[in-house]
């Protein structure tokens, strides 16, 4: 609830509180006329200066100033039974308790140490009261009816400033439920709000997924069939020719790396074993450049055939290719070669 909602039911109260202690006053001031006692006085000035302090409280009320109006009228509620009691010991049972009006009126406006505080004072109040009414002698004689018609009067006002106060208590309560309530609907609102956008969102994202798991489906194809061009185009680029009975010849075109010469070393063994083949003529006549790893792997093709029982020729070496190999001090012991494809196949 919020502060203008709070000052309007204190402003309530104090319209119901004000009247109720002018009436007071007004039956002192009569009773003192009738009979004039110095209680009577004493009782209608606590009560006068009781309804000037309600009054300022409302008028600190209407300037905003919220807090203050509530320190007044609970500060009231709880000296007013005690000036009260000193006067009129005999009263103690009535005044005793003004202290619980102030609480109430307290735990509706006041919130932490504030509250803490006022809360004790009227729980120190309403025990100090009794106990003053026991012990302060009483300076007039009350009679049996006269006590009655005080008492009776005294607790028909404050009970229905109590009975006010806690129906004034219940409609706060019913007004924050109803707030509760609507924050409860708002909430259930924005959930289902919520609720929807995720299932939204989630359809969205399965899409989004099916979506990629069908690319992912579509990319793994594509490497499939890439692995596939691979492989064809690595036995393309080693292709073996039988050319006869037992001979194969393998022309070797382009610059080599490991993987290549690897590549010419298993494509090889492989042809001789599927056409048991005795020669295998490698042609190196498309082969830019023959350095020492080169013609390490060639000798390693050369072993690898000889284990199989078949002989390797090389053919093809152009003369800059024949002096490089020179120059770099590259031997090749134990392998055959031939000027051209014919002359190793004429062999």
């Amino acid at each position: 609830m919020d502060e203008q909602q709070q000052q309007a039911h204190l402003q309530q109260f104090l319209r119901w509180v004000i009247p109720i202690i002018g009436i007071f006053v007004v039956i002192f001031g009569l009773l003192f006329a009738l009979r004039p006692e110095s209680q009577f006085i004493f009782n209608a000035l606590i009560s006068l200066g009781t309804l000037v302090g309600f009054v300022g409280a409302r008028a600190l009320l209407r300037r905003g100033q919220f807090q203050s109006a509530v320190m007044i009228a609970c500060g009231m509620l709880l000296a007013l039974p005690l000036a009260a009691t000193i006067i009129s010991p005999h009263l103690s049972v009535v005044n005793s308790l003004l202290p619980l009006i102030g609480a109430i009126l307290a735990v509706q406006y006041m919130r932490g140490p504030a509250l803490r505080t006022l809360l004790l004072l009227g729980w120190v109040t309403m025990m100090l009261v009794p106990i003053l009414g026991a012990l302060l002698p009483s300076a007039v004689q009350v009679t049996p009816e006269m006590m009655f018609s005080v008492t009776l009067s005294s607790f028909g006002a404050i009970g229905g400033v109590i009975l006010l106060l806690l129906w004034q208590l219940s409609r706060r309560f019913g007004a924050i439920l109803m707030q509760l309530r609507g924050a409860n609907q708002e909430l259930q609102a924005t959930q289902g709000d919520l609720e929807h956008q995720i299932a939204a969102r989630t359809h969205d994202l399965q899409q989004a997924l099916g979506a990629l798991q069908t690319r992912a489906d579509e990319q793994q194809q594509l490497l499939n069939e890439l692995a596939q061009q691979r492989a064809i185009v690595r036995e393309l680029s080693v292709p073996v020719i039988p050319v006869s009975q037992g001979t194969l010849v393998m022309p070797l075109v382009g610059a080599f790396d490991a993987e290549r010469l690897h590549n010419v070393q298993e494509q090889a063994l492989q042809a001789i074993e599927r056409w048991s083949a005795h020669l295998l003529v490698l042609d190196i006549t498309g082969v830019p450049l023959v350095d020492s790893h080169v013609a390490q792997g060639i000798l390693t093709v050369v072993q690898a055939t000889r284990l199989l029982g078949a002989e390797t020729v090389l053919v093809g070496i152009r003369p800059e290719v024949a002096q490089t190999m020179v120059g770099l001090g590259i031997a090749l012991p134990g392998l055959r070669t031939a000027s051209s494809l014919q002359a190793a196949l004429a062999e």
